[in-house]
């Protein structure tokens, strides 16, 4: 029983003791030892530009310690006496919204503070360029000159073209000069970076025509000289047409032939007639600076040359020869990007085709018969014959002594392919093909595999990549 009194008795010290220290803690201070601080000016959400005063009320009656000022964190200064006040800035610090922070400390080493948000805006910087202008045709060398706004020092300017850097300036005037003969012909992007003493930037940029003499070299190995890319260019050759409407350079077709009827747009071109009946009076009036046909049609281009009038010829007889006719008309007109974008995505739409067939045997590959609009069939050294076999067949006229072989029934019959194709242009119907004498034995028309083609995309044209892609779907069903 004694052992639990003085435990009872323990308990009650304890607690007594308790609330005896939480009655202590929740007293009120002595007034001598209580601070208070806050920051008078500017106020809560201002907009602050320059030069400001930060000034704050610190208010004890002890002795005030010191009263500490921090922008983000970072301190500007203290003070140990009123008045508090401290001379900021704000063209040391980037623009938008900051933090103004104030602890102040009395001799009872009791604390108080306030804090603040508000908007530093002294314009930031600003970048622009004022030679050359956007738009404009420059050639030769040339001065880009910048201008720049900052409440702050510059320190340099960064000078890009085309995404590359070609120049850094780190002093007045901060100008940059290029040598523009020095890239291809066409629209260039030139990119200047304005930087300040602490790291904020402005950008501009324009987009200019570099427009330097060249020299283009066609198909007959002719080199042709430009002094200018060609504004004025008519177009002998619907392939050709395409190409220039497809790497976006129709601005610059002022004529077209009668062959030229792809895309839809180049039907509102002025016909000047064909290279077997050109209009000459209409090619004179056009006035161009530069004629694009085909490299056999030594006639006209006779014709023309001695006019006067710079003739490119080109001749394109397989896939990568079409490939570097858009390569060449790219640099020609000066839309040399447009037309490599056109070539990559060529190429990689003929790789897709080619990965899905490289790893079918001869043996199981399908045996095809192509007939053009004309009953002739196409051998070796046609731009058909290659498409063939970069869809996986197997072409039964591959190994012809001639580019396009004459109608042979019975040889066809024989070879008994697996797969017709006919150009949609041709006069045959389906049903007329399928019921030739001697046809109902070959696979291909007991199969139903007779189809047809628009034979304009089976030609020297950016196009042939969809006929390719149709040949692999017939050939070899997904």
């Amino acid at each position: 029983m004694g052992k639990q009194l003085m435990v009872a008795i323990t308990a009650i010290v304890l607690v007594s003791v308790a609330v005896l220290a939480a009655l202590i803690v929740m007293s009120p201070a002595p007034e001598d030892v209580k601070i208070s601080a806050s920051i008078s000016a500017p106020g809560d959400g201002a907009t602050i530009t320059g030069v400001v005063n930060v000034t704050a009320n610190v208010t004890t009656k002890s002795a005030v310690s010191y009263a500490i000022l921090k922008l983000d964190g970072v301190e500007l200064g203290n003070k140990s006496q009123a008045p508090f006040y401290w001379h900021v800035n704000s063209t040391h610090y980037a623009e938008g919204q900051h933090i103004l922070n104030l602890t102040a400390f009395n001799a009872a080493k009791k604390q108080a503070g306030d804090q603040i948000t508000v908007t530093i805006n002294n314009g930031g910087t600003t970048a622009s360029i004022t030679s050359p202008t956007n738009g404009s045709n420059v050639a030769g060398q040339i001065t880009i000159v910048p201008q720049m706004v900052s409440p702050r020092d510059i320190v340099y300017v960064t000078f890009a073209l085309g995404g590359v850097q070609i120049g850094n300036q780190t002093s007045a005037p901060y100008s940059q000069a290029l040598n523009t003969s020095a890239f291809f012909n066409g629209n260039h992007t030139i990119v200047i970076r304005a930087v300040d003493s602490i790291g904020m930037h402005g950008q501009a940029q324009v987009t200019v025509w570099f427009n330097n003499p060249f020299t283009i070299t066609d198909e007959r190995s002719k080199d042709i000289t430009f002094a200018s890319t060609p504004a004025r260019i008519v177009s002998l050759g619907g392939s050709f047409t395409e190409v220039l409407f497809a790497i976006e350079a129709q601005g610059q077709v002022v004529g077209v032939d009668s062959s030229s009827n792809y895309p839809a747009a180049a039907l509102n071109k002025t016909n000047v007639g064909s290279f077997y009946t050109l209009n000459k009076e209409m090619v004179v009036a056009q006035n161009p600076d530069c004629i694009i046909t085909w490299a056999w049609a030594t006639g006209t281009i006779d014709s023309l040359e001695s006019s006067g009038y710079k003739v490119v010829a080109y001749n394109p007889v397989s896939v990568n020869g079409v490939m570097k006719v858009v390569s060449s008309i790219g640099n020609l007109t000066g839309h040399r990007p447009e037309a490599g974008k056109l070539v990559q995505n060529m190429t990689e739409r003929i790789t897709q085709v080619t990965e899905r067939v490289k790893n079918i045997s001869e043996s199981a590959k399908v045996k095809v018969y192509f007939e053009l609009r004309s009953t002739k069939s196409v051998g070796p050294g046609s731009i058909a014959n290659e498409m063939i076999a970069l869809a996986g067949g197997i072409n039964i006229y591959a190994n012809s002594t001639i580019r396009y072989p004459i109608f042979n029934s019975e040889y066809i019959i024989g070879a008994n392919p697996d797969i017709i194709v006919i150009e949609n242009q041709s006069t045959k119907t389906t049903p007329q093909i399928e019921s030739t004498p001697g046809w109902s034995a070959i696979t291909a028309v007991q199969d139903n595999h007779v189809f047809r083609i628009n034979g304009e995309q089976v030609s020297a044209t950016p196009r042939l990549v969809i006929a390719i892609e149709q040949m692999l779907e017939w050939f070899y069903p997904a």
